[in-house]
């Protein structure tokens, strides 16, 4: 029997979390086995895949966002879903046209696509789910297996969630992201700031990401202790009409308004991750809700201190006291303790930075994930 094929299809063109889990699994991917392609719109994504020697089909999605949300609730939008069942049709002429063997969705405006086509051709169909949706969505329909990135994420998807279909396999961190031995100096020298404590955020900058939050907590410490600045790594997410979100203005508002501007420091997109969290002491992630930060492991991996709120996936990745410190979502002032007491404990922080390191190396690898994950595909094909 030859390679079977797989047909993996995302809807972000430019780097992210999800595209960077699914690049892994592609680099990853047994090419005895198996042949990847790649449905996606045009962009960096695409490019990163072309030098893998992945097969890229190009497509722009329209309408991508599924839900909107309605006196504060997500529900489905029926003109996205309208397109997105049009997507289905035309995917299908792509399986036939390639002959795949089975489809892996990395994000929602394939499920609906992916299932007519499951429907039409009667090829499997993994959904890989990275974040929350409304439950209806898995009542309407239920592929061959439905991948999660946390149990968190699994308990939230409804009454279906038991299904035997439903399953969490963690994202995977590439252990090798890391290659300098001199890990503290390239960022702290850039900056200046090689006598300082750093506590720092690293990942997109949206409101669910709570850096407001994390902004706040931060003043009363800045008042005791003079050598101490806050690195916010990242940059704010650009929407299909090319608009900028207000978020990032109302957190250098935020600054100004407390005072601490010269003590925060908004550094934009950084391409050198293992540098930045290779500088930093204290790794805050303020999400308010957030299913499986990559930016967690990737900083636990690299020996920071983390501090976590006890929501989402968080809980599942941080031993509490042990790896690090969780705190509740949206409280300020307990994230002030946490942070202050590890400033204060230097061996504490050592301490948790090493437990934090061999949880990931014992839980958290690409290897881990992706025999997880071709195990599934084993399943799904009777390879």
């Amino acid at each position: 029997m030859g390679k079977r094929k797989i047909l993996y299809i995302d809807e972000i063109p430019v780097i992210g979390g999800g595209t960077n889990s699914l690049s892994l699994i592609l680099k990853n991917l047994d090419r005895r086995k198996y042949e990847p392609f790649l449905l996606n719109p045009e962009g960096p994504v695409n490019e990163r895949c072309r030098q893998m020697n992945i097969k890229v089909i190009p497509y722009n999605f329209k309408h991508r966002f599924l839900s909107i949300r309605v006196k504060g609730k997500r529900i489905i939008d029926p003109l996205a879903l309208t397109y997105r069942l049009i997507d289905g049709f035309r995917f299908s002429s792509i399986v036939k046209r390639y002959q795949i063997d089975l489809i892996h969705c990395n994000n929602i405006s394939g499920y609906v696509a992916s299932s007519v086509v499951s429907f039409l051709t009667r090829i499997p169909v993994i959904w890989h789910v990275r974040t929350y949706w409304p439950d209806k969505l898995y009542s309407l329909w239920l592929p061959d297996k439905v991948i999660f990135v946390s149990d968190d994420l699994r308990k939230a998807s409804g009454r279906n969630c038991g299904s035997p279909k439903m399953m969490v396999i963690h994202n995977g961190l590439n252990l090798d992201f890391c290659t300098s031995n001199n890990r503290k100096n390239p960022f702290r020298t850039e900056l200046g700031l090689n006598d300082h404590i750093l506590v720092g955020n690293v990942g997109r900058v949206v409101p669910w990401k709570g850096l407001h939050v994390l902004i706040k907590s931060m003043q009363p410490i800045f008042k005791e202790v003079e050598k101490t600045k806050l690195l916010i790594v990242g940059d704010e997410y650009v929407n299909e009409r090319n608009r900028q979100s207000s978020y990032m203005m109302e957190l250098k508002d935020l600054t100004r308004k407390l005072g601490i501007t010269d003590k925060v420091i908004f550094t934009g997109f950084r391409a050198d991750v293992s540098n930045v969290l290779s500088a930093i002491d204290i790794f805050v992630s303020s999400s308010i809700n957030d299913p499986n930060p990559r930016a967690i492991l990737e900083a636990m991996y690299m020996g920071c201190t983390v501090v976590g709120t006890r929501s989402g996936g968080v809980p599942e990745m941080i031993e509490d006291g042990k790896s690090g410190i969780l705190v509740p979502p949206d409280d300020p002032e307990s994230m002030t303790k946490a942070i202050k007491m590890l400033i204060e404990n230097a061996a504490l922080r050592a301490g948790m930075g090493q437990a934090a390191k061999k949880r990931v190396e014992d839980r958290f690898t690409i290897d881990i994930t992706q025999r997880n994950i071709e195990e599934v595909y084993e399943e799904l094909l009777k390879v």
